[in-house]
């Protein structure tokens, strides 16, 4: 058992607890993950090749959705003893780990795993994101094409309504069918616990997924900020490991199912997240994934940090 990638585990166990005693325990949940990932970063240094069982790796991703959904059910049942905490930590650990665990199911090669991370997504409201992501992102990252690249100088903020609102589009003028089936099937979920639970429990479903979906999308916003594919002739240059923010703390890649490779993952989508190694040279965020998030609620501070970075990185590129 890769006991090192269990992380995700320990913080869906600490927010559903935290759901469990009541407020005010659950508006500490964000601030826990927080702390953890910039402290245990500090203290854990920089990751290391992953080993263990390939079937105990992906096994790990199996069970923790149907965990995560168990833990929306018991949100979604108790809803009327404090909706709002509530929400704001099972979202947190389902914009995280939840969304972050679809993602990779999404990338395999296996029709059922792919079933069982658009089930998440589905749940979560997010359904669509299957096909702008696959579809779009891969292909388009990087460029001014992508709606989940952020541009230099773009706050977070705005790109939350042009990040959520352009891969929509995307997947709608792909697959219009899809989206729909997909919103439909989501739009279920809200309706049956409305019925059978109540408003408290369809009010609790819907802002859990909105507070997921940003997360995923603060995800997106560092992990491109800023970095574009040159354009000659028209077309962009081939997507390259120089078109993604990474990180090599080991907790973050203990913790993120090795996230913090994301120039590799770019390079072979479908390679399973055990499998994925460090790229020499690519760019590296300043603080990991949690650290970075954080500055970028702040966006003078996220900008005086970043922008200077950027053109140090392309420049050292340059020679």
């Amino acid at each position: 058992m890769p006991l090192h990638h269990t992380f995700p585990y320990l913080f869906l166990a600490l927010a559903h607890g935290a759901v469990y005693l009541g407020a005010p325990f659950p508006y500490f949940v964000p601030l826990v993950l927080l702390v953890s990932f910039v402290g245990l970063d500090g203290l854990f240094g920089s990751s290391v090749p992953t080993t263990g069982s390939p079937f105990m790796h992906r096994l790990l991703l199996w069970l923790y959705i149907p965990l995560q959904f168990a833990a929306m059910a018991f949100g979604a049942i108790h809803a009327g003893e404090g909706l709002i905490p509530s929400a704001l930590s099972t979202g947190t650990v389902a914009g995280v780990f939840g969304m972050l665990t679809a993602h990779e199911l999404i990338h395999s090669r296996k029709g059922w795993e792919r079933s069982l991370g658009l089930a998440m997504l589905i749940a979560l409201g997010y359904g669509h994101f299957r096909i702008s992501h696959l579809q779009g992102h891969h292909r388009l990252a990087a460029t001014r094409d992508d709606a989940a690249t952020a541009r230099r100088g773009e706050s977070a903020y705005r790109f939350l309504a042009r990040s959520i609102a352009g891969q929509w589009r995307f997947a709608w003028q792909r697959a219009p069918g899809r989206v729909f089936g997909y919103s439909l099937a989501s739009g279920g979920i809200y309706i049956g616990a409305f019925l059978l639970l109540g408003g408290s429990a369809f009010a609790y479903l819907l802002l859990t997924s909105l507070v997921a979906i940003l997360i995923l999308e603060l995800f997106n916003y560092v992990a491109h900020y800023g970095l574009e594919r040159e354009v000659v002739e028209g077309r962009p240059l081939p997507l390259t490991a120089a078109h993604s923010w990474n990180t090599v703390r080991r907790f973050n890649n203990w913790a993120l199912f090795n996230g913090g490779r994301h120039s590799h993952h770019h390079g072979a989508a479908a390679l399973p997240y055990q499998d994925l190694r460090a790229v020499p040279d690519a760019p590296e965020l300043p603080f990991g994934f949690g650290g970075s998030i954080a500055a970028a609620l702040v966006p003078p501070l996220w900008r005086r940090i970043m922008d200077p970075r950027i053109d140090r990185y392309r420049q050292s590129a340059a020679t």
